[in-house]
């Protein structure tokens, strides 16, 4: 499982860099939300992962599929931000009153 993990751990500290650098580049609050939302559910994910981990380890079965739920969950919010992004990027192409279409 070590292998795995150091995986995940990878793409966490890519994910966060990611993240870090979208906040500082983004002034607004409702996209910042949103990416809030997207790395809680990451942090979930990992506790998740965590789970599973310790289950093994310990010789127990895991929960009944709990890798899908968070999954779910963080396509969703992902999704969420980018089509927020994508409203705010043509909305701010739309203000600067060049022509559309």
């Amino acid at each position: 499982m070590n292998p795995i993990f150091e995986r995940i751990g990878q793409v966490v500290n890519d994910f966060s860099v990611e993240l870090t650098n979208a906040h500082l580049l983004i002034e607004d609050d409702r996209l910042h939300h949103a990416l809030n939302n997207v790395n809680a559910a990451v942090l979930m994910a990992i506790r998740v992962a965590e789970d599973v981990q310790v289950a093994v380890v310990e010789g127990r079965t895991p929960q009944d599929n709990p890798i899908l739920g968070v999954q779910q969950l963080m396509n969703k919010r992902a999704a969420e931000a980018r089509h927020l992004a994508w409203d705010l990027l043509r909305t701010g192409l739309d203000d600067t009153g060049a022509p559309t279409g």
